[in-house]
């Protein structure tokens, strides 16, 4: 049975496998999708185990963004896949084209 560092450990590679920025080390990080549009995601582990994943939001008045509550919590392999797809998918779709 894979464990949450195995989750880690995949997202990190398919995010580096495919030119995204992934900042910080252990099991909490941030993955840029794109620095212009500031596509990201903050993931760590939270109190029951699993591993939580927040997006960027740039919603105050100062134009600071800031993470947002948590958006996803993966808890199995098909939920890192998901999540995985939803990170590629990102890099291709943008607002104000």
């Amino acid at each position: 049975m894979m464990k949450i560092n195995d989750y880690v450990e995949i997202i990190k590679l398919v995010a580096k496998d495919n030119d995204l920025i992934v900042e910080g080390t252990g099991i909490e990080f941030s993955i840029d999708v794109n620095k212009y549009h500031h596509v990201a995601y903050l993931l760590k582990i939270n109190s029951s185990g699993y591993l939580q994943v927040h997006q960027w939001e740039n919603a105050n008045d100062s134009s600071d963004g800031e993470w947002g509550r948590a958006v996803y919590s993966l808890r199995c392999l098909s939920d890192v896949i998901q999540f995985c797809s939803i990170v590629l998918m990102s890099t291709q779709i943008y607002a104000r084209r």
